[in-house]
C-alpha cells in the first residue's frame, strides 16, 4: 500500500457524493439503502486503507438485453447478437466469434448495444455457469446487441472494472455468488436484488489497477497449469 494514494474510505465517500449528484440531476434513481456489512459477514481481514463495500455501492446497473428467439436469429442481419456463450467460462473475457445476427430498431440498438468497457454479468444459465462475467474490449465499430440473459453494468469513477471482474471469477467471489443461485427446472438464476448485496474488498484506485495488471501478467500461466492438471 502507498500512503500517498489515500484510502478506500475516501474513495467511497467520493462515490456516494457522485451518486447523490446524479440522483438530483435525475440521471439515476435512488435505491433503497442496504444493510451495513457486519463483522460476522467479513470473510478475512484487509489492509487498513481498504474497505468492504456492497456491489450496489460502486455500480450502476443498466439492465438486461434484448429478447430474440432462435427463430429470430440469422446468419445475416443488421446487428450481431451477444449471448451468454460469448462470455467465456470464468476467464473474465469475451469471445466475439461466430455470433448470430438479428434485426432490431434503431431505438432498440441504442438501448441494448454493447459498448467498450461494459461489465457483463450472466444472470441465467446452468448452475455451473451462471454468474460468468466479462469486461468488453476491442469491439471497434462493430454493432452488437446484448441478449436478455446478460446484465450490463458500469462503475463509478475510480473503480476499475478489471479489478471487479477478477474478484468475480476468484474462488471467494464465486463462492459468494453460489449462495445467491435460484434454481428452476431447467435454469439457474442470480437476480439483481441479490447481486447488489455482494461484498467486495476495495483498495484505492491506483492499487486496484496494479492488482489487475499483475493478474493479467500471471493469468496465462495459471491457465496453462489448469490445462495440464485437467
Amino acid at each position: 500500500q502507498r500512503e500517498e494514494e489515500g484510502t478506500a474510505e475516501e474513495l467511497y465517500q467520493k462515490i456516494q457524493a457522485e451518486k447523490e449528484k446524479l440522483i438530483k440531476e435525475g440521471k439515476i434513481k435512488k435505491s433503497k439503502p442496504l444493510p451495513e456489512i457486519t463483522e460476522d459477514e467479513i470473510p478475512f481481514d484487509i489492509p487498513e486503507n481498504w474497505k468492504w463495500v456492497r456491489f450496489n455501492d460502486i455500480s450502476c446497473i443498466h439492465g438486461t438485453g434484448l429478447v430474440r428467439s432462435n427463430y429470430e436469429q440469422f446468419q445475416k442481419a443488421d446487428y450481431e447478437y451477444f449471448k451468454m456463450n460469448n462470455i467465456e467460462n470464468f476467464t473474465g473475457s469475451c469471445n466475439l466469434d461466430n455470433m448470430p445476427m438479428i434485426y432490431a430498431t434503431e431505438e432498440e440498438y441504442k438501448r441494448y448495444k454493447l459498448e467498450e468497457g461494459d461489465f457483463l454479468f450472466n444472470t441465467r444459465n446452468s448452475r455451473e455457469l451462471v454468474g460468468k462475467t466479462a469486461v468488453v474490449q476491442n469491439i471497434s465499430d462493430r454493432k452488437i446487441i446484448l441478449n436478455n440473459n446478460i446484465l450490463k453494468i458500469s462503475f463509478h469513477q475510480n473503480i476499475s472494472s478489471k479489478y471487479i471482474n477478477y474478484y468475480f471469477i476468484s474462488p471467494l467471489g464465486r463462492d459468494q455468488l453460489r449462495k445467491f443461485i435460484t434454481n428452476t427446472t431447467n435454469v439457474a438464476a442470480i437476480y439483481q436484488k441479490q447481486l447488489i448485496t455482494l461484498m467486495i474488498p476495495i483498495p484505492p484506485f491506483e492499487e486496484q489497477k496494479r492488482i489487475a495488471e499483475r493478474i493479467e501478467e500471471l493469468f496465462p500461466y495459471t491457465q496453462q497449469l489448469v490445462k495440464k492438471l485437467d
